[in-house]
């Protein structure tokens, strides 16, 4: 409620892939909008193709969420985000040397474009790498900023953290999924240096994971840790689910949540 009034009840927000597109249609009182993307633009095999994995073709086509974001209907309040004055963190990762690379503060809102363009794209899976300035990069959870930036929130001295889990639960032990392991694969050919880090990502994630779990229990006090979750976990679907019943209902429940 304070969000959508214009006033943001946080100090500071962290970002990456997806979650990156949440946080500023956040900020930017948008959040209707934002999620509506989902099962209004995104659905059907315009998006998701899973047969282009047999063609040798990105299984998902992120254009369509660049698209999205700047098109007339759905566009972004991205003036919103460069003048916010609550720090808004996008992370994506540096082609070049693996490092996560922080995309504010941001200049423009084409700045915010493009940080939204890089957060979430990795090759053979989701489309080419991003250029931007000197750099080139792909999705920020490939990086030590991992899937849910929570460790970064951690090392800037954040001491109440409020975190937005999309994803079903699991062990913090939990194995690198087969097709992620084709895509690092694929990805070590041409950016070797990107193989290595995708390894370091989801190391990353399963520690925060573990983070997680410690607070959950009491073991974990200091930070401050509240975890906002979907509770029902049938309602969350699956990474390749396109049928626009199914992503609305996921939708709401994670409004509802």
């Amino acid at each position: 409620e304070q969000l959508m009034s214009g006033s943001n009840p946080f100090d500071v927000m962290y970002g990456t892939s997806s979650g990156a597109y949440a946080e500023v249609y956040l900020q930017a009182r948008q959040t209707y909008v934002g999620t509506s993307i989902y099962y209004e633009e995104l659905a059907g095999r315009n998006f998701i193709d899973p047969k282009n994995f047999l063609r040798g073709r990105p299984v998902v086509h992120m254009s369509a969420v660049g698209n999205a974001i700047r098109g007339d209907k759905k566009r972004l309040n991205a003036q919103r985000i460069v003048d916010s004055p609550v720090p808004i963190h996008i992370y994506a990762t540096s082609v070049n040397d693996g490092s996560a690379y922080d995309f504010f503060p941001f200049k423009n809102s084409e700045d915010v474009y493009i940080a939204l363009d890089a957060t979430d794209c990795i090759p053979h899976l989701s489309g080419q790498v991003v250029d931007y300035k000197e750099g080139v990069y792909i999705d920020g959870g490939v990086s030590d900023a991992g899937r849910v930036p929570l460790q970064k929130a951690i090392d800037d001295g954040c001491t109440d953290i409020l975190v937005c889990l999309t994803e079903k639960d699991k062990p913090s032990n939990y194995p690198l999924p087969l097709i992620e392991r084709w895509i690092q694969f694929k990805m070590g050919k041409k950016y070797p240096q990107l193989a290595e880090n995708y390894w370091n990502g989801h190391h990353t994630h399963r520690k925060t994971i573990d983070l997680l779990k410690k607070s959950e229990s009491g073991l974990l006090l200091i930070p401050r840790i509240e975890i906002v979750r979907v509770v029902d976990e049938r309602l969350i679907p699956r990474s390749w689910e396109t049928r626009p019943d199914r992503l609305k209902r996921a939708a709401r429940a994670g409004y509802d949540a």
